[in-house]
């Protein structure tokens, strides 16, 4: 079995267009690029951890600030 990239596959496509070619070659530059380079981890890690906190930060219930008002109005009470 042949272990041909898809750049290489759609380079040798008759029909294929160029900018279909260029496309997947530029796809397939990238993926490379992040397969050998460890910051695309690091990357990932940091973009859950962000998530993590927001959706943290959203769950918590807002502090329930009380107006002199309403204290007063249930020292009548």
């Amino acid at each position: 079995m042949d272990n041909q990239t898809a750049c290489a596959v759609m380079s040798a496509s008759e029909t294929a267009s160029d900018f279909k070619k260029s496309f997947i070659c530029a796809n397939d530059d990238l993926h490379q690029a992040l397969l050998d380079s460890p910051l695309a981890i690091f990357v990932y890690v940091f973009g859950v951890l962000l998530v993590m906190f927001i959706v943290q930060r959203a769950a918590k219930p807002l502090p329930q600030k009380k107006n002199k008002k309403d204290k007063e109005d249930k020292k009548d009470l």
